[in-house]
């Protein structure tokens, strides 16, 4: 099927101000009813009460939905849940959209439920930014207060749902029950929103396809509930192995149909032949709730808190201090790197940045440990500005161009070069973060300690620190000194930062060629220099004066800066500049994938060699305030058994694995595993 690229929803208001769809017809619902039809279609006929009343401390709920429209069945579905279920469990909601509306629109629309306000003023708080339409399509994940996770796919709902187990779901295929994971703990849906505008009005989107994909994400006893009981509805459902049963319809509707998934070996006993199925492996045999995470720098220190909110017991081992390597500069840049055109890296980045800049606001560490100041990134290059502008207009929230003239109104200094401003991005001080993110009940660090050696047995892995059910390393460069790390390619890349006397009283970051960061404590700080073929931690006067001359042409009131410092760190980076994030596969990895020598696309039936709850966190590079939380929260979704936060095949892009997987296709043997893995 042809992928759909999704476009802002077209809003036409009556009368009354409720909101219909341009490109359906149809409304999106009927204001003296909509929010009861809401409870009494999916709320109630998927027994939510009840079963999340049910529910054990810290456990997973999943609800996906089809067609979000204005928020209403999701809204709906969070007053419940904060009402009925335990204040440690954890609500997944996944909601397919192909037309988003405009934050504009949503609040109108949202206006007409004043019973809804607080949880509407939330839902709109974190909202993504509507961009162009090639930039829309993706996925989003937006955190709610009360350990709500939602996920916005702003796509074609057969293709939303596909994204998470695509080698699954081929045209003529059927879903298959199997122990295969991502590497962590696997995750079904628990009921389904069989929503979006009627098979009436939206033919194309109520196809056999859509109801398979919604099968192989779902488990034996998954409940379905949907308004319409067209024909192609109930057929649809029975072909792809759900169960279906008419019932009474809400209001004048006669007929509803709700539905429950089926064990799948009596519908589709055969297995599907896969494509590019290396980054699944064989589901791990226990999934404890006691987590080692190796490295007290941002990445430990995000991973530790994402799994400490998840109800893991975490221990938090650090070889130095907290925040001392890489980390410890006093400020860090949360920015994003914005490309003119399409691909893995500008995808990641943007996912990255949005859900770093929500993360911040929402735990108020911008306030404590930096400043929402926004960020100024100038550009020389006219013709490329032009093109980033008119792929990420419509949204000036998150980023707009600006002239000399108003970058210097920004920044409070003169400005002579246009430009990037990034109003929801900041600085944060690295060491406060991570103090911040350590500070969780769950957590317990352990500073001064280096753990070398990891041996799995009995199902656990045993280290000089005790036992444990998992373990995350997360210790940059450091990390190459496990034998197990051996897939990976990381390399240390010095850089030095320069603190000054405040010379001006700059408003936000200003980036270029380098930075230089508003005033913290009296002092500012501007840097980085970038040198690949060092790993030196020496002050060295060449990059002192590189600083300096990198601040002079961001903007002359940094012309005649007074020195009072520098430090050097380490920036652990890829050979594509795009972090390791996910688990860590054997030396026979490399055997078992041997066909890609001679067909990249060769099926291989066999689950990947992967070690059992090992799990990898590195090569953040110079955006570690940027990557960490979305990193953290892959890791932390594949130990707990929860959705990514990204789609699978986006991931693959920053899997631990997928140099290995290049090097098997561009032919490398398979036998040479011994093979210096960081010369780049």
């Amino acid at each position: 099927m042809e992928a759909k690229t999704p476009t802002c929803a077209a809003i036409n208001w009556d009368a009354n101000g409720e909101p219909s769809s341009q490109q359906f017809a149809d409304v999106y619902f009927a204001k003296e009813h909509g929010l009861a039809e809401s409870h009494y279609v999916f709320i109630s006929q998927n027994q939510l009460p009840e079963r999340f009343a049910a529910l054990a401390e810290h456990a997973h709920f999943v609800i996906g939905e089809t067609g979000f429209g204005t928020g209403l069945n999701f809204l709906a579905t969070l007053e419940v849940w904060r009402q009925y279920a335990p204040p440690s469990a954890h609500l997944h909601f996944i909601s397919a959209e192909l037309y988003p509306l405009t934050h504009t629109d949503l609040r109108r629309a949202l206006a007409l439920w004043p019973q809804l306000h607080n949880s509407a003023e939330e839902l709109l708080g974190a909202y993504p930014p509507i961009f162009s339409q090639e930039v829309n399509k993706g996925s989003f994940r937006l955190s709610l207060a009360g350990n709500v996770q939602l996920t916005l796919i702003f796509a074609d709902a057969t293709e939303a749902f596909a994204q998470f187990r695509p080698h699954y779901l081929g045209k003529n295929l059927m879903p298959v029950q199997n122990n295969l994971s991502l590497g962590g703990k696997d995750w079904a849906v628990d009921a389904w929103f069989l929503d979006g505008f009627a098979p009436a009005k939206n033919p194309a989107m109520w196809q056999l396809d859509l109801f398979r994909a919604l099968a192989h994400l779902s488990k034996p006893g998954t409940t379905l509930s949907t308004f319409t009981a067209a024909a192609i509805v109930k057929r649809g459902l029975e072909q792809a192995g759900f169960a279906w049963q008419k019932q009474r319809g809400f209001g004048r509707k006669r007929d509803m149909v709700t539905a429950v998934c089926l064990p799948f070996s009596r519908y589709f006993p055969h297995r599907p032949q896969q494509q590019n199925n290396w980054h699944y492996t064989s589901a791990p045999h226990q999934t404890g709730k006691h987590v080692l995470v190796i490295g007290g720098g941002m990445a430990g220190c995000h991973a530790a808190f994402a799994l400490a909110q998840r109800g893991f017991s975490v221990t938090l081992a650090e070889a130095q201090g907290l925040a001392s390597g890489g980390s410890g500069n006093a400020q860090g840049i949360v920015y994003a790197t914005l490309s003119h055109t399409t691909g893995p890296f500008a995808d990641i980045n943007l996912a990255a940045f949005l859900f770093a800049c929500q993360f911040y606001q929402q735990h108020k560490l911008f306030v404590n440990s930096g400043a929402q100041s926004g960020v100024l990134d100038l550009h020389s290059d006219l013709s490329l500005l032009a093109a980033i502008t008119q792929r990420f207009s419509g949204n000036q929230q998150w980023v707009y161009a600006v002239t000399p003239a108003r970058a210097s109104e920004i920044a409070g200094v003169p400005i002579n070069d246009h430009g990037l401003f990034y109003p929801q991005a900041g600085w944060l001080n690295p060491q406060r973060l991570c103090r911040q993110l350590k500070a969780h009940h769950n957590i317990h660090l352990v500073e001064s300690t280096a753990v070398r050696e990891l041996v799995y047995e009995r199902n656990r892995w045993q280290t000089t620190l005790g036992e444990f059910d998992q373990v995350v390393i997360a210790a940059a460069q450091d990390s190459l000194a496990f034998n197990s790390a051996q897939a990976i390619k990381i390399k240390a890349i010095r850089g030095q930062v320069t603190a000054v006397n405040a010379a001006a009283d700059l408003q936000c970051v200003v980036c270029g060629e380098g930075y230089i960061a508003p005033m913290q404590d009296g002092i500012m700080h501007t840097g980085a220099s970038f040198n690949p073929k060092s790993a030196s931690l020496d002050i060295l006067a060449a990059d002192t004066a590189l600083n300096l001359h990198n601040a002079a042409r961001l903007s002359p009131a940094f012309a005649n800066l007074n020195v009072l410092s520098d430090r050097a760190g380490l920036r652990c980076v890829t050979p594509d500049y795009l972090p390791l994030v996910g688990p860590l596969p054997r030396p026979e990895f490399l055997q078992q994938f041997k066909a890609y020598n001679t067909n990249r696309w060769a099926y291989v039936d066999t689950a990947a060699a992967f070690y059992p709850q090992l799990y990898m966190l590195s090569g953040l590079g110079s955006r570690g305030l940027t990557y960490s939380p979305i990193a953290a929260a892959i890791i932390a979704s594949l130990i707990a058994g929860e959705p990514l936060p990204i789609s699978t095949e986006l991931w693959k892009f920053i899997h631990p694995a997928r140099f290995w997987v290049r090097d098997l296709i561009r032919g490398v043997a398979p036998e040479d595993v011994n093979r210096p893995l960081n010369n780049f």
